[in-house]
This record gives C-alpha cells, structure tokens and sequence, in this order.
C-alpha cells in the first residue's frame, strides 16, 4: 500500500534555457489549457531517484505519444506519491489508479482531485477485500473493472506475490465498480480470473494487464523479466494459456507489463520494463501475434527519453487511448456517437457515425448471443437472432458503445 506521508521525489530535470525558464516563472505567460491531453496514447508509469529505496519513494507520472513509440511528458502533470500506476478514459473522466487509491481529471472543469481517494472493495457478503497492482478497463455496461492481485490476509510488509509459509496458492481476480461510485467502490466478481501455486520464493507471479484484441480478453502478468500470455472469450472468465507459448512466457525481456492490441496494423503493442546498464527504463516491442515468444524490444521512457537527470528509474507502464483528442489548434476533434439503426430490428442493424469494430449482441442476462467483426458503419447480420429485446455493443478505439435494441419479425 501507499504510505500515506511517503516523500514526493520529482525527477531533476535537465537545466532549461534561460529563455524558457523565464517562460515559466511569468505567471499567465501561457493560455492554461482545458485539458492537458493533445495526444492520440496516454501512459502512466512511476518513476524513483537514482538512489531508490523502494516503493515509498515512487512517484505517478504520465505522457503521451501519438504513435505508441515517442513519448513525451503530459503537459502541467504534477506528479505525485503512488507505485504501479493504470490509466482509463471513460466519458468525461480520466482515472489513474494505484494500489488503495484513484486520482481523477475531469475534462469538464479542467481540474485534477486534489489528492488521490480512497478506494474500497468488498466481496459479494460485504466482506473488505484488500488488492495490489490494480489494471483498469472499461466494460460493455460502460462500468469500471478493475482486475488485480489479490492481497487480502497477506500480513503487512510481506510480499504480497509471496508465501508466508510455502507452497501457498495466489489469486488475480476482478471486481466492477459500484453505480455513482466513481471509481471509488468495487465488488469482487465471483470465481477467479487465474490462479497459481507458489512453491518457494522469494515470490510468484504479479502485476497482471488486461485489455481486448477485437476477439479476445487479453491477461498479461509477470515474475521477474518474464511476462506470461492468457486469454478469455469473457471478461470475468477463466483465462487460460495462449496457444504455441512455450511455459505462457510471452517474453523474458521484460516484466510489470502492459499490452495494447492496434486494429490498424493488426499488432499487438508490449510494454514492459527491464534494467538497461544498471537502470529500469521501459520497454516497447510490436508483434503480430501472441503465439510465439517476443524479443525485438527497443526502449521507449527512460530518464533521457524524459528528461530526468541520470538513473532515475522509470517502471511500470500502464496505457489508454485518449478519448479527448484535440488538433493542433486547439479544438475539439468531432466525435460522431454511434447509433444502432433501425431499432426494432429484423434482420440487419445498422450502425451509423462508426468506423467499426467489435459488435456484440448480449441478452437482459448479459449473455453474448452474436459476436463479429464490423467494417465502418455495419451492417450486424442479426437474422438469425430470436425476437426479444438485447443491448447492442460496439467497441473500438472511441471506447464501448451501447444501446437497447429490439429484434421483431
């Protein structure tokens, strides 16, 4: 967990010329934004001084890239005191989570909370369920998720990836968050996502990533440099090895990552961090599938890369799309909502403003009755579907669009 009066350490920057420090210091010298987020990616990671001594002196930080590979720091971010961070857009919210806590921005008032919130989970009999490395990711419902290691029992100042006496069997589960919460309250999902006995230590495997590949659920957790591959056709499923990985080691390369699925380039996006000359930095290698093991990393953020006098550490990336995207003057990018036609339905529906994506029919029990792959603007082939009423779902890089949908004949 995060100490609560753990000491901010901001990574020293480079010295800036005389001409921009002047900048900076007058104040009102440049128009304050609405939004800080001009870019097409947004990630978060942690960063620690050169001489770290361990999670109490890590520090949240973001940036923002537009083509997944060059990153640069999010304009006016003040970071703060938090470890293994996520990031996730949803409406008009950005929230970065931490282990026990949640800072928001709203682009509505251009404001950041003023210190991170607590935030809570219990199980479905009220019970407190404690968790570590929390991973952030919108659902069908437009509901957070979080999935995560659970930590409940583990005694304070153990390792909670470890055994207090092994072999001990360690848990990633999820939990979604409670209505008008605001990503504050969460209730575990029954079941858990994977498990894994641990036979000895020093510890087992940890910081899971989940994100969807336009088919399946993707679980990514790691030991060590090594980064493990599952996946689920159900986000609250039982996630399982991805077929041809040799042990589900999808890389040795690197650990704590994060992974991104581009329906442009039909790649798979990896990040993950690893020690480059005594120093972590982050990591970044684009494939084409899952099935066979990764290496062609290059690096991404490091203490140079941003900036950060040398051997600052730069760890545990987390990434979203930026939902806000604005163009280089300043204005909004139009956004077209999505909307499901003609409604009822008999035998097509349409889905006009789209540039496609995953289309999803689910029952009132939230069963998933069709599934496929749309080009822009549809049509979903629903002709085989009983009459009765459904929630239509499409997901893309916009995010996860819904409506009540009625199929009459």
């Amino acid at each position: 967990m995060i100490l609560k009066d753990a000491v901010i350490h901001r990574p020293m920057k480079k010295t800036l010329p005389i001409v921009g420090l002047a900048l900076l210091l007058l104040p009102c010298a440049l128009p304050a934004l609405s939004q800080p987020f001009s870019k097409r990616y947004i990630m978060s990671y942690h960063s620690c001084p050169s001489n770290c001594q361990g999670f109490q002196q890590h520090n949240v930080q973001l940036a923002e890239s537009d083509n997944g590979v060059d990153w640069t720091e999010v304009p006016g971010f003040q970071p703060y005191s938090g470890s293994v961070p996520d990031v996730i857009m949803r409406g008009q919210k950005l929230y970065v989570f931490t282990p026990g806590k949640v800072k928001r921005f709203s682009e509505a008032n251009g404001q950041w909370d003023s210190a991170p919130q607590q935030v809570s989970m219990v199980d479905g009999d009220g019970s407190p369920i404690n968790f570590v490395d929390p991973s952030a990711f919108v659902d069908d419902e437009g509901r957070l998720v979080l999935f995560f290691l659970n930590s409940t029992g583990t005694p304070m100042g153990q390792d909670p990836a470890g055994c207090g006496t092994y072999p001990c069997t360690k848990y990633f589960d999820s939990a979604v968050e409670v209505d008008g919460s605001d990503g504050t309250q969460f209730v575990l999902e029954p079941g858990h996502r994977l498990e894994f006995l641990v036979e000895q230590g020093p510890g087992g495997e940890s910081d899971p990533d989940v994100f969807h590949d336009g088919t399946d659920f993707i679980l990514y957790v790691s030991k060590g440099t090594n980064t493990y591959a599952y996946r689920s056709t159900t986000l609250h499923g039982t996630y399982l090895p991805v077929a041809g990985l040799q042990n589900n080691v999808l890389t040795t390369q690197g650990g704590v990552p994060c992974g991104h699925y581009d329906p442009t380039s039909g790649q798979y996006w990896t990040y993950a961090h690893r020690q480059e000359n005594g120093t972590p930095v982050i990591r970044l290698a684009q494939h084409d599938d899952l099935s066979t093991e990764v290496s062609n990393f290059s690096i991404v953020v490091s203490a140079s890369i941003m900036g950060y006098s040398d051997g600052v550490l730069t760890e545990s990336p987390g990434l979203c799309e930026n939902l806000w995207l604005v163009t280089s003057s300043g204005e909004r990018t139009a956004t077209a909502i999505p909307r499901f036609n003609p409604n009822p339905a008999s035998s097509h529906i349409w889905i006009s403003g789209s540039e496609g994506g995953e289309f999803t029919l689910l029952d009132l029990l939230g069963r998933t009755v069709l599934r496929s792959r749309l080009s822009e603007d549809g049509p979903a082939d629903v002709s085989t579907v009983r009459p009765g009423m459904y929630m239509a779902v499409l997901r893309n890089r916009t995010g996860s669009h819904h409506a009540r949908t009625v199929i009459e004949r």
